[in-house]
C-alpha cells in the first residue's frame, strides 16, 4: 500500500518541527547568557576548588545536561550515577601518529556532575589540561567572560581583561607542558613564535553522523622562542573555540 503525504500537511509539519527547535534552541542560549550574567558576579555565583585539579561549582545552576549535547553534538564517554544526579565523563585520548593512533596514557578526562534536576552544579579540569593552561589562568579568563562583549552574527564572545588585576604567576614552559603531554603532532614556526599543536580524539558518539568532527580536539600551544614560556593557547574541544594570550593576562 502506497501512502502519500499531503504537501499541505508536510509543510504545515515541518513549520511546527522549526518552530520547536528555535524554542529549544532559544532556551538554551538563554541559559548560556543567565551564565555569563553570573560569571560577572563570580565570587557570587560559583566557587573554584583547587588542588591538582580545578574545580568549578555552579552555586545556582541553570544549564542542563541536554543543552551540553546540544552545543557540543556529542554524548558522554561514561555516565556514573550518583545518589542524587550524575556524573558525566568526556574522554579525549592523545592522536599521536598515522601508525600509532592513539596513546591511552595521555588522556584530557572531564567531569561534570549534575543534580537531581539534571543540572549541571560542577566541572572538573583534570592535570594534563592545567599543564597547558594552569589555575590562576584558567580562572581569570573565566572571570573575564562576564563582561565580555557577544558578537552573535559570527557566534563569538571577545573578553576585555582591562578591569581584572595582571597575574603574578609566569604561564609554563615548554619542558613542563612536553613532559606532560609528550612530543606534539607537529612542531612549526609561525609570526615568530613556535607553535606546538597536539591533536586528541574522544570516544564519545557524536549525536548524528554528520558530527563526527567534534569528536576530534586540537590544542595549539605557541612559545616564545627566547624562553621557550608559552605566550598563547588556543583550543578545540567538543565545538567549543577559545584562545587565552598569557601575555594580556600578565600584562607582558
Amino acid at each position: 500500500m502506497n501512502v502519500n503525504a499531503n504537501p499541505i500537511l508536510t509543510t504545515a509539519c515541518q513549520g511546527i518541527l522549526l518552530a520547536a527547535l528555535l524554542v529549544l534552541a532559544g532556551c538554551v542560549y538563554t541559559r548560556l547568557l543567565e551564565v555569563k550574567q553570573q560569571l560577572n558576579q563570580f565570587e557570587r555565583y560559583f566557587r573554584v576548588e583547587r588542588s591538582d585539579h580545578f574545580i568549578l561549582h555552579f552555586l545556582h545552576p541553570v544549564l542542563l545536561s541536554d543543552d551540553l549535547v546540544y552545543l557540543s553534538k556529542l554524548k558522554p564517554s561514561r555516565v556514573t550515577k550518583l545518589g542524587r544526579g550524575s556524573r558525566w565523563y568526556q574522554d579525549f585520548r592523545k592522536v599521536e601518529s598515522a601508525r600509532n593512533p592513539e596513546s591511552p596514557t595521555v588522556t584530557i578526562a572531564f567531569e561534570l556532575t549534575f543534580d537531581e534536576q539534571d543540572r549541571l552544579i560542577s566541572w572538573d579540569f583534570p592535570p594534563v589540561f592545567l599543564s597547558m593552561v594552569p589555575a590562576p589562568f584558567l580562572e581569570t579568563s573565566l572571570k573575564s567572560l562576564g563582561s565580555a562583549d557577544i558578537d552573535e552574527v559570527n557566534r563569538q564572545v571577545r573578553a576585555s581583561l582591562r578591569a581584572l588585576p595582571r597575574l603574578k604567576v609566569k604561564p609554563p614552559a615548554r619542558e613542563a607542558i612536553v613532559n606532560t603531554l609528550g612530543q606534539p603532532a607537529e612542531i612549526s614556526a609561525k609570526n615568530g613564535q613556535r607553535l606546538y599543536v597536539y591533536r586528541f580524539k574522544s570516544d564519545t558518539p557524536p549525536i548524528d553522523a554528520e558530527y563526527e568532527d567534534r569528536r576530534v580536539a586540537v590544542a595549539k600551544l605557541f612559545f616564545d622562542p627566547t624562553t621557550d614560556v608559552l605566550t598563547k593557547f588556543y583550543g578545540r574541544f567538543a565545538g567549543l573555540k577559545f584562545a587565552i594570550d598569557f601575555r594580556k593576562l600578565t600584562g607582558e
